[in-house]
Parts: structure tokens; sequence; C-alpha cells
């Protein structure tokens, strides 16, 4: 069988059983048939055979100063680490940020990266990463009649309403 693999990966197949199908020569009959799907089943059950997948890796920026999932934290620091990052990561994630605290529990952990994708603009009840007078936060946005505020998802803490005298900005969305 291992003569077989290698033949057809040689000839380009990607089936050992396209080798016996397609050929102007004597067919197998079902009892061939059925050994041969016999046989890959038992390949694709080893790992030994089995085509493993490589992760697909990059470079990110985490920024080294948290973002407060709490009471604010002062955010003004643009040192990064690169860190190398999976699929598991989303695709739209241009750099992550670790959150300090537990506002944004049980989503998101104390102590946790987030991914975001940079903007400066977001959507009502979009997650962001923002600044409001020189405080880095991770918030739900809420925009409503009576003005912008940030929610916290750990409903022990307040929302935090912004006025037209603070200094706010968004710096990303984030994207998991």
């Amino acid at each position: 069988m291992t003569q077989a693999i290698a033949l057809a990966k040689a000839l380009g197949y990607h089936e050992v059983s396209d080798l016996f199908y397609d050929s102007d020569e004597a067919q197998l009959n079902k009892l061939g048939l059925d050994r041969l799907e016999e046989y890959r089943s038992l390949l694709l059950r080893s790992p030994q055979f089995r085509e493993t997948v490589q992760p697909v890796l990059r470079l990110l920026p985490v920024y080294l100063q948290p973002a407060s999932a709490g009471t604010g934290q002062w955010l003004d620091d643009d040192l990064s680490e690169e860190m190398e990052v999976d699929d598991s990561v989303p695709a739209s994630a241009e750099f992550g940020v670790r959150l300090a605290g537990d506002s944004m529990s049980p989503r998101f952990a104390d102590g946790q990266i987030v991914w975001a994708r940079k903007t400066e603009t977001a959507e009502n009840g979009e997650i962001v990463l923002c600044v409001l007078n020189d405080q880095g936060y991770c918030k739900k946005l809420h925009r409503d009649e009576h003005g912008v505020s940030l929610i916290s998802l750990n409903p022990k803490y307040d929302p935090i309403s912004i006025t037209e005298v603070d200094e706010f900005w968004i710096m990303g969305c984030v994207v998991g």
C-alpha cells in the first residue's frame, strides 16, 4: 500500500483508488475495490499516513501597556512586541492589547489579550479599545438619545458617560 500511495502521489493522483478506476487495463473487481477502500480507511485513521495541515503563522503587535477592563488605565504608550499568532486569531486582527481588570468578564478575563482591527469609528454595540481623557478602556460602545457611553459586560460596573468636554477617541474594534 505504501508503494501505491507513492505511485499515486508521483502521478499526481489525490486518491490511490484513482489509479485503478481510470486505467485502460483490467479494472479491480468488487472484492478488490472493497479491499482498497478498507486500506484507505486504515491509512486515514493512522496519523503516520494522514497529511497534517500546518497552521498559518503571522506576526501581530501586542501593546505592552494594558487597556483597562475596569475603571481606567493610562494608555499613552506605543511600545509593543511582535507575537506570532496562528489562525485561531481572526484574520481581521491588526493588533492586540492585554486587559487589566474584570469589567469585561465573563467574555474577557483579566490578563487576556484581545485582538482588534484599527479603526477610528465603531457601530453601536461594538466592543472597542478607546481612550477617554487619557485613560485606555476596553468597553462596549453604546449610543442612544441620551448620548454616548461605555458599557462593561460585568454588571457590577456602572456605565461611563461621555460628555462634550471629554477627550475621546476609538483606537480599534475588538474582533477576538
